[in-house]
């Protein structure tokens, strides 16, 4: 696989924007969060602007964009059809959300959230179903989805917890700041159980299923230690200056270790048969 730095940055910003509305939700069923000052507009517009990032990448792949309007008419037959279509389906539920968030009543903001969160995860599935080819195996099993799902709870959960930090520390009104911590651990474990699933994942690929080992090796050291870092945070942190700078520095090497690892996945392209 040749060019594939528009991939990486395609699949790892949707997700992250994906995760982030699952975090969201979550966030809902937690507590009454009409009542919290919960950031919903914030959220959801740091996870349009990821899904927008994602668009452009996804464009800067194509020789052709303007082509690439051709691809969504497959949608009987082709994953990738189908992938593009789910793309357009999360952006613009996101945006749909935005818009209306000022006049929707609260109590509704669970079902479309349900909606937006379903969305995400078929656009999930549909990725992971673009990869699952019967001639490139080093891709065609579940584990595919598995490491595309872990990234969304890494990328969305860091994403989600760095963005209800900082609008903790913006905001001077309307903004209950244990609640506010509870939203933040929460999203925090999410990312933790993200890193520990694809961790968990790559040790039962190598030595189990006896699958070549890809040509990087770094990612696993990126997510523990931000697998760490994110749980010095739960432990110790307490001023919100110091949780900015540990989730940012978490925040950090998680981002780096997706990369690494998406990159591997790449390099294990290894196509058999005709």
């Amino acid at each position: 696989m040749h060019s594939h730095w528009s991939l990486v940055a395609f699949t790892l910003l949707f997700q992250a924007s994906v995760g982030s509305i699952w975090c969201l939700l979550a966030a809902h069923f937690m507590i009454n969060t009409a009542n919290t000052g919960l950031p919903v507009i914030s959220h959801l517009t740091a996870a349009l602007a990821l899904s927008f990032a994602g668009m452009a990448a996804a464009l800067a792949h194509l020789s052709n964009p303007r082509a690439g309007l051709f691809a969504i008419a497959n949608l009987r037959h082709s994953w990738l059809s189908r992938e593009i279509f789910f793309v357009h389906v999360h952006a613009g539920a996101l945006a749909l959300l935005i818009i209306t968030t000022p006049i929707r009543p609260k109590e509704f903001d669970v079902f479309v959230l349900s909606g937006a969160s379903l969305a995400g995860a078929i656009l999930l599935y549909s990725m992971s179903r673009v990869y699952q080819l019967k001639t490139v195996p080093s891709w065609n099993h579940s584990g595919t989805l598995l490491s595309f799902v872990g990234s969304a709870l890494v990328l969305g959960g860091i994403q989600f917890a760095l963005v209800q930090t900082i609008c903790a520390m913006t905001s001077s009104t309307g903004h209950d700041a244990v609640t506010a911590d509870i939203y933040v651990q929460a999203a925090i474990i999410a990312a933790v159980s993200g890193s520990l699933i694809k961790m968990t994942l790559g040790l039962y690929q190598r030595f189990k299923k006896k699958r070549r080992p890809a040509k990087s090796s770094h990612w696993p050291v990126f997510h523990g230690s931000g697998v760490i870092l994110c749980v010095i945070f739960l432990l110790l942190a307490k001023a919100a200056l110091v949780e900015l700078i540990a989730l940012s520095l978490a925040a950090i090497i998680l981002v780096g270790g997706e990369i690494s690892h998406r990159i591997a996945f790449y390099h294990s392209y290894d196509r058999v048969g005709l």
